[in-house]
């Protein structure tokens, strides 16, 4: 699925620009999951560029593209491959052709500048986030039932609660399990100019600065443990940003 909406993106982007040596970078990461946790919803979450990189690592910015011919192209070339599989017949083919809903749809979202990390972090976040909010899950053991609140959507200027599902606590737990991976697959994926063998590329292209020794020790080793403690500290910053916890204060 990935793959196919990659060549999409690509193709059009190069159809635009009269370029076919340069690549967009692009994101990639593969959803089971909407809103509704127990319904199986394949789809793709994936953060583009708004134009193509030269292989010399100059940026060729291209028109905004049209959603719809994203997915017409996307939609033929999952098809096709979904045949070349043989994981779908030609006759239901056929009878996809026939449908007044293409069955497809691409939603663009608006333009994430490069200064604002805030957006660029929540647009993280939303790319890979779990099949559920624990904070719209309650459960009742009384009954053996499982509640599940939807998003706040906005109407009309102000938020409005999606209506609450209730469920058989097994069968929630079973829909759950269906978003379960299989064991190594990769569900985010770099294509283009964010692809491992585009970057390795670049990185060689560029003359490595030269090493830093580490600063030496007195007697008593303080410049060296004064190094030691800025790269803890480094780490220690890292570690608070992800897993919002400080590693450096005592929990008691």
């Amino acid at each position: 699925m990935s793959q196919c909406f990659y060549a999409s993106v690509k193709e059009l982007f190069q159809d635009a620009a009269q370029d076919c040596r340069s690549l967009p970078g692009m994101i990639a990461s593969l959803q089971s999951y909407g809103d509704d946790p127990t319904r199986f919803h394949p789809h793709l979450h994936s953060l583009v560029t708004d134009g193509l990189v030269s292989p010399d690592g100059s940026f060729v910015p291209i028109p905004c593209p049209d959603p719809v011919r994203i997915m017409e192209l996307f939609r033929h070339k999952l098809v096709k491959a979904l045949l070349a599989r043989e994981k779908i017949s030609p006759r239901l083919v056929e009878i996809m052709r026939n449908w007044r809903h293409p069955g497809f749809s691409v939603y663009q979202g608006e333009r994430i500048d490069p200064d604002d990390h805030e957006a660029r972090q929540r647009l993280a976040g939303y790319m890979v986030h779990p099949p559920i909010a624990l904070e719209r899950l309650r459960y009742r053991p009384e009954s053996g039932q499982v509640i599940y609140y939807g998003r706040q959507r906005e109407r009309c200027g102000d938020a409005e609660p999606s209506p609450a599902r209730i469920f058989p606590a097994l069968d929630f737990l079973a829909a759950l399990c269906t978003h379960i991976p299989d064991s190594g697959q990769q569900l985010v994926r770099y294509y283009g100019a964010f692809s491992n063998v585009r970057l390795a590329q670049a990185r060689a292209c560029v003359s490595d600065p030269p090493a830093v020794p580490l600063p030496p020790g007195n007697e008593d080793g303080g410049c060296a443990d004064e190094f030691a403690r800025q790269v803890r500290s480094s780490w220690a910053r890292l570690i608070k940003k992800v897993y919002e916890a400080d590693p450096l204060v005592c929990p008691r």
